[in-house]
Formats: C-alpha cells, sequence, structure tokens
C-alpha cells in the first residue's frame, strides 16, 4: 500500500516530533474526508 510507504518514508526522513504530529493529522484528517466522500 503506497499510502503507508510513503508515512515510513517520512518516519524515516523527519525526528521531530511535534512536526510529525501535525502531518500525521493533517494526513489523517484528508484520509477521514476522502472516507466520509466515498459513502
Amino acid at each position: 500500500m503506497k499510502y503507508k510507504e510513503w508515512i515510513m518514508i517520512l518516519l524515516d526522513k523527519i525526528d521531530d516530533e511535534e512536526v510529525l504530529c501535525r502531518i500525521y493529522c493533517y494526513i489523517h484528517r484528508i484520509y477521514a474526508d476522502w472516507v466520509l466522500s466515498k459513502k
């Protein structure tokens, strides 16, 4: 799954937890919106 691979690459590149959390929350929000729009 490309989505997970991309996150793993980000985890390798980013050590700052605050930035990581911000990116994760942003991606999660987009993913949640996409899932809701599919219904």
